[in-house]
């Protein structure tokens, strides 16, 4: 989504939840990977870890953007920015000349209702988020399924959601 939301490869830099989280660990690596083969940058400082702290999240964009005039951008690989839309929005509007001429973009993960109205206000470009109801479903089948003594795969996909100012309306309905 990063690619997408800004195709002219820059700089990154990324928060991310804690070090210890092998789940946030791999979406660090995804984006590295992705990002990277695009001709994307990671800056020196990135990722930053909020251990799970919304606020300090926040103070860790302002600190990369400050840190790094050539920022272009800036990807949550949680929401925990979003989560205090109110210091988020203080953050974009602080920055607001660099979003606006689209020097600098940002891109979350999650799709929590707080994080759509976001997007749809413009302060975030791009959302990616899990499927938490299909995974209940899927966990329950997959129970029933062992209770049964069918066989079950060993993992299972239950796929993303990307949310753009395109079809963020789809998702706040």
């Amino acid at each position: 989504m990063l690619v997408k939301a800004q195709p002219r490869a820059g700089v990154y830099g990324m928060v991310s939840g804690g070090p210890a989280a092998a789940n946030l660990n791999e979406r660090l690596e995804g984006v590295r990977e992705v990002a990277g083969k695009a001709g994307w940058k990671e800056v020196s400082g990135s990722p930053t870890y909020c251990n799970d702290d919304a606020a300090l999240a926040v103070q860790q964009l302002n600190d990369l953007t400050t840190a790094h005039s050539d920022l272009n951008a800036v990807v949550a690989v949680g929401g925990w920015p979003l989560f205090v839309p109110e210091g988020y929005r203080g953050f974009v509007d602080s920055n607001a000349d660099r979003f606006k001429s689209g020097k600098l973009v940002a891109v979350s993960a999650d799709t929590l209702p707080s994080e759509l109205q976001l997007l749809k206000q413009g302060y975030v470009a791009a959302l990616v988020g899990q499927r938490p109801f299909e995974m209940g479903e899927k966990a329950m089948d997959t129970l029933l399924a062992l209770h049964d003594g069918k066989p079950s795969p060993q993992i299972i996909y239950t796929g993303v959601d990307r949310v753009t100012k395109d079809n963020v309306g789809e998702f706040v309905k």
